[in-house]
């Protein structure tokens, strides 16, 4: 995954380059048209909570997408009280950083994914819970295909966003 994040990051620059590196070598390469967006398109690793090597990657990019670890006690996303613990701890290492001399964006993206209620009564109280927590991005996903019919999604993306606002 690092070398991966490496190669992007200068195949975005526009410039020809030769990589050649432990699990990847390409001759010369030079992606074009550069992106618009700049120091480079924003990066969100997946940071496996609380999992310290997944969670190092992510805070030296623009965000993360928080998952549960497998051996993590607990099933399912992640609840309002773990992402707060991951925030805290990306927020301590991203100053730890940052005192070290890196380079490191002030914004920084937190996205969590999970699934809202089916009534959608209390989506909204849902989704503040995890705006509390220091979420910035909520996505809604179903990862059960009994569930997640294309019927299920539409009828999702019909009903709008949750609304915020008590």
């Amino acid at each position: 995954m690092d070398e991966s994040l490496e190669f992007l990051t200068r195949a975005w620059t526009g410039e020809a380059f030769v990589h050649d590196g432990e699990h990847y070598g390409i001759s010369t390469v030079q992606f074009l048209p550069r992106p618009v967006q700049r120091p480079r398109i924003p990066v969100w690793p997946v940071g496996v909570w609380p999992a310290p090597r997944s969670m190092r990657r992510a805070a030296r990019w623009d965000g993360v997408l928080l998952q549960r670890s497998a051996d993590a006690m607990g099933e399912g996303p992640l609840r309002p009280d773990e992402v707060a613990e991951a925030v805290a701890w990306l927020r301590t290492e991203r100053e730890r950083l940052r005192s070290e001399g890196f380079a490191v964006a002030e914004d920084f993206d937190v996205v969590v994914d999970g699934e809202l209620p089916a009534d959608r009564v209390d989506a909204g109280a849902t989704v503040r819970e995890y705006a509390a927590a220091g979420a910035t991005w909520f996505v809604e996903s179903y990862w059960q295909p009994s569930v997640a019919t294309a019927q299920f999604q539409l009828e999702r993306v019909r009903s709008g966003p949750p609304v915020l606002s008590p």
